[in-house]
């Protein structure tokens, strides 16, 4: 028994490419029990064992445009036998096109209601085993065929119709007298002379197999918490996988949108805030399924192996960029007001673009109100690192390295995917690929007439997102009486965990000391002792930083002192959060200033 049937199970698990192929893409025709069909993710393998009838695997409609003028290229192995054929403008066993590669020739045939129409023939020689880079382009009835970059042929089909002769495509054992015949045919691509398209199987969230399923934690924030209703950002993600090559869990199980919203779920950086993909979360479980396809089938190229998904988001020329990934066998998600779709094809006469949503019957991208983003998943064996910091868009966020020198990061938003309008903006800024060593974010709230208030806000308590070059997470959260102003320290170990540590400064303390003055919780005397012991210090540090003349020991002691009184303050805080006098004007001294 050949090699390939002993790794087919394996294969339809793990290897890789970009068009990878389904089952339910295909269909065979007059099925033969001597004729065997594979269809794994690069390629599709026809075997006759024996003398058999025609039989024929041909392409779904619904995955692969039935157009009267198109432009198909694949690569072709004739493995074993003589006989080998491709078809096109396929109705039935009856009525289709074939090229036919037999013995030294080369043959173009139709067929119509059973009667060969059209033949012809070319001398052509061939060998077995040999890899052949076929392109089939018909245009207006005008036939070129194209073998390793070489026309061999180039006629007008006086049999076409412009009704009659546009069907499905696909391949054909036929082996006549000579077996056994075996053909792999890898690499295909089909598409329009006017329209690029990458066939990617469409994952509609509301798919009775998981339109139910509990999106993320949607029963704690929503009335209608299904996949159904949410998932349209993790079902254009789940298209996005299994284009790629990626159809089983780490467990075993089928990847679809419930297997993938579960692993999420169970994900301590799964999802963010109320329901957004967390797209890095993604790339670890990309990580891991590429890691499990390396130790199964570790003798494979690299190329053939399941690789990881480097994450980004295109805010800049969005339509060129999509142009561009997708040319180079990269689907994309787009992000429009509300909704994601996959985006997996383009016009080339226009500046439209064809899309596969999982909701709605739209089809091209002029049928959206807005492109706002793209997301990409691209593949790579490199760096899936990044820092990213989630927050509400009343906060500005800058990042800093350890010498104070402010990074450039990329900043959008994003909102649940239906009613956007009446939905929290969540804000990204993100750092991809930084370095090892100590970063500073600081935090700046924007909403000056609310700063007074901040505790009684409904905002987005900011999170920080660390992840290493294997996508591994280390995740912050901000304490929520810190969002005033507030900077955080991360200690960022690109091959392991980072830490992270608030940054105390006094001018922050000194912004929350005069709120809650302001707000009656400490008395003026209280307050105008604690700025002077403040004042002292920071002069303190600036004389040991600039004149050396005191000891380091006993600005430490200060620096404890000031920290017992912020934690003392707290305490009180919480009193008061108790308690329901909190107008009461208490004199602090004794209890922040006592010695």
């Amino acid at each position: 028994m050949r090699r390939f049937f002993i790794f087919i199970f394996l294969s339809n698990i793990f290897l890789s490419k970009a068009n990878a192929f389904t089952s339910e893409q295909w269909q065979v025709v007059s099925p033969s029990p001597s004729v065997f069909w594979t269809v794994s993710d690069n390629e599709i393998i026809g075997v006759a064992s024996q003398l058999t009838p025609d039989s024929f695997l041909i392409s779904s409609p619904e995955f692969f445009p039935v157009t009267a003028d198109f432009i198909w290229q694949f690569s072709f192995i004739p493995q074993q036998g003589v006989g080998h054929n491709i078809v096109w403008g396929f109705i039935d066993e009856d009525n289709y096109y074939q090229l036919h590669f037999y013995g030294g020739a080369l043959w173009v045939n139709r067929f119509i209601n059973g009667q060969e129409m059209l033949a012809r023939g070319i001398n052509f020689s061939w060998n077995v085993g040999e890899t052949y880079m076929v392109k089939i382009i018909r245009k207006n009835g005008m036939l070129n065929i194209f073998v390793n970059d070489q026309e061999v042929f180039s006629f007008y089909d006086w049999t076409y119709d412009e009704i009659d002769s546009v069907g499905n495509w696909g391949f054909k054992m036929s082996p006549g007298t000579i077996f056994p015949v075996e053909s792999i045919f890898r690499d295909i691509r089909f598409f329009e002379e006017d329209l690029f398209i990458l066939p990617i199987e469409k994952i509609m969230q509301n798919d009775p197999l998981w339109s139910d399923e509990i999106y993320d934690h949607a029963d704690l924030w929503s009335n209608n918490p299904t996949i159904a209703r949410w998932g349209c950002a993790l079902s254009s993600t789940v298209m996005i996988l299994k284009y790629h090559g990626f159809h089983f869990m780490p467990d075993g199980e089928t990847l679809n949108p419930a297997t993938v919203n579960n692993w999420l779920q169970q994900q301590v950086d799964g999802y963010i805030a109320d329901g957004l993909v967390n797209w890095w979360a993604v790339t670890r479980l990309v990580k891991t399924l590429s890691n499990q396809s390396k130790d199964v089938l570790d003798d494979l190229p690299s190329s053939e192996q399941l690789p990881m998904l480097e994450f980004s988001v295109v805010k800049e020329n969005i339509l060129q960029t999509a142009e561009v990934f997708i040319r180079a066998d990269n689907p994309v998600i787009v992000q429009t007001p509300g909704h994601f779709v996959v985006m997996n094809g383009f016009y080339k006469d226009s500046d439209d673009f064809v899309v596969t949503d999982p909701l709605f019957p739209k089809t091209k991208a002029s049928e959206y109100e807005e492109i706002q983003s793209l997301r990409v998943f691209q593949p790579s064996f490199t760096d899936l690192s990044a820092l990213v910091v989630v927050h509400d868009s009343s906060f500005q966020v800058k990042i800093y390295d350890e010498e104070d020198n402010e990074q450039e990061t990329k900043k959008w938003s994003e909102f649940l995917e239906e009613d956007f309008e009446q939905s929290k903006k969540v804000n990204f800024t993100v750092i991809e690929k930084p370095t090892s060593g100590e970063y500073i974010v600081e935090f700046i709230n924007q909403d000056t007439e609310n700063i007074n208030n901040i505790d009684n806000l409904e905002i987005i308590i900011p999170e920080i997102y660390a992840y290493s070059a294997d996508a591994e997470v280390s995740v912050f959260t901000l304490e929520n009486n810190d969002l005033i102003k507030q900077k955080i320290i991360i200690d960022f170990e690109k091959n392991g965990q980072s830490s992270f540590n608030y940054f105390f400064y006094w001018d922050y303390f000194l912004e929350k000391l005069n709120i809650y003055f302001i707000e009656g919780k400490i008395s003026e005397k209280a307050k105008n002792k604690m700025v002077e012991r403040v004042s002292f210090i920071k002069n303190l540090s600036l004389e040991k930083q600039e004149k050396d003349i005191i000891e380091i020991i006993e600005i430490e002691k200060l620096v404890n002192r000031i920290q017992r009184h912020i934690n003392n303050l707290e305490l009180l805080l919480e009193f008061y959060d108790f308690y329901s006098d909190k107008n009461a004007i208490v004199d602090l001294q004794e209890i922040f200033l006592g010695i």
